[in-house]
């Protein structure tokens, strides 16, 4: 294992009291905990097994790493493997639920890989629209597969520098802001980031930090909440960031109530609350996170619709009619084309969907339900994966675990059990994809770029 930088090590105890620098300087080279998030759709309550994380009802805590690449589950979005740390944002949430409007209007500003934006869509419910933005195209890539995952339709992927966003004035209730930073948390599980950090890494990060939280300020209305967090310890990426953020762009640093009992640490930033995690006082790995509203009084937003023509014209009436038999509830949804695909979104959403789609050019919507040919509907993988898919859309056929495998190998499968048709695969309850059979034998349709390439 690489050693601490020194640099790092010599400000812990600046961190922490000094009778736990100890402690926390040797948390580095103990194991990291195993934990994963249930999706609150695809999974009910009562069978969600593992130990539950404190500040996450979803949240649990699991004894070994298993092989997450081989459960099908994973891959059929019933869970996400993710950092229980981070999963405090639901308590921020939580705090200010109540004043966010009936369908809030979310901006996750830097949201690859995807989980803190899956644990916000499941949160605000299938009427908010969450906006996942990722400025990096490759990991916006991985956003836009664990948004169709997951499943909910109600998340726009986009792929934009964070000034693009100042044209959206007043449109978001609330911004979370999980900004690039140092990684200092990132030191036991990626001992990589140990040789990566420097001082002079620390103050690029703040000022990038600052940068961004400058340039999309303006797409939260007056009255509207950020979360701010990082992965990272020191001060200057953290409570010196949220004092300029108070201070410079106008904020009141909000304090939710959290139990001592969790062992998260409170810290004091301008008269309110921000939350430290630290390795060796609860089970996860370093987070900061604050919760603010912003200055003023104002509580409308500005409206979703754009002036000129068009950019996502709704679907005719017949075309409309042919996509009912897919949905449990179509009357919830609004369809549009794009890019020769079908697209589905919260009915009540659409001229949302124009202001962003002219503004942001986003490269995903709702749930991509599939292609119309001849008026009929070629039924995209994303679709399968919908909680929202009527059950009587395609007959439903269960694989045991070496079939599953097979399947999301995309490998071929016996085509005995399978229906003549369209066939949604499923294991264990959990859809992962469709598949076709043709006489004899069965067309695997599982996705070739998600495809697993070992077992």
């Amino acid at each position: 294992m690489t050693s601490l930088p020194p640099d790092f090590a010599a400000t812990a105890a600046t961190l922490v009291p000094e009778t736990e620098t100890s402690d926390f300087l040797a948390a580095f080279d103990t194991p990291a905990p195993v934990s994963i998030r249930y999706n609150p759709i695809k999974t009910p309550a009562g069978e969600r097994p593992g130990t539950p994380v404190p500040w996450c009802a979803t949240g649990r805590y699991l004894p070994e790493r298993p092989s997450f690449t081989l459960d099908p589950h994973l891959h059929g979005g019933a869970y996400y493997v993710g950092e229980a740390s981070s999963m405090f944002l639901e308590v921020c949430f939580n705090h200010i639920a109540g004043q966010l409007p009936d369908a809030p209007r979310l901006l996750d500003l830097c949201a690859a890989p995807g989980g803190k934006s899956t644990h916000l869509a499941g949160l605000a419910g299938p009427d908010a629209l969450l906006v996942s933005n990722e400025v990096i195209r490759s990991r916006a890539a991985v956003l836009l597969e664990n948004t169709r995952k997951w499943g909910l339709g109600n998340s726009v992927v986009t792929n934009s520098d964070p000034s693009r966003f100042g044209t959206l004035r007043r449109f978001f209730d609330l911004m979370l802001a999980d900004v690039p930073c140092s990684g200092e948390g990132m030191f036991r599980k990626q001992p990589s980031a140990r040789d990566e950090w420097s001082p002079a890494a620390v103050e690029l990060c703040a000022a990038r930090q600052q940068r961004i939280l400058a340039d999309a300020w303006e797409t939260l209305r007056p009255g509207g909440f950020l979360i701010y967090s990082t992965c990272t310890f020191n001060r200057r990426e953290n409570e010196e960031n949220v004092r300029w953020i108070a201070e410079t762009l106008g904020a009141e640093i909000l304090s939710p109530e959290v139990p001592d009992a969790w062992g998260v640490t409170k810290t004091d930033v301008g008269g309110g609350t921000a939350f430290r995690f630290f390795p060796h006082k609860l089970q996860g790995e370093g987070l900061f996170m604050a919760l603010l509203r912003k200055n003023g009084e104002e509580t409308t937003r500005t409206a979703g619709k754009k002036t000129g023509g068009k950019t996502l014209p709704p679907l005719p009436k017949k075309e409309r009619a042919a996509l009912g038999r897919w949905f449990a509830e179509p009357e919830q949804w609004e369809f549009f084309q794009r890019n020769g695909s079908v697209f589905g979104c919260r009915a009540g959403h659409g001229d949302d969907l124009e202001r962003l789609a002219s503004a942001l050019n986003p490269l995903y919507f709702g749930v991509e339900a599939g292609q119309l040919i001849h008026g009929e509907l070629k039924p995209d993988h994303a679709l399968a994966l919908c909680p929202g898919l009527a059950t009587e859309a395609a007959p439903r056929t269960e694989l045991t675990i070496d079939e599953a495998r097979d399947y999301l190998r995309k490998q071929a499968i016996n085509a005995d059990r399978f229906v003549p048709g369209l066939n949604l695969v499923c294991f264990e309850g959990t859809p992962i994809g469709w598949a076709k059979r043709v006489a004899a034998r069965l067309n695997n349709l599982y996705p070739k770029e998600y495809r697993i390439q070992h077992l």
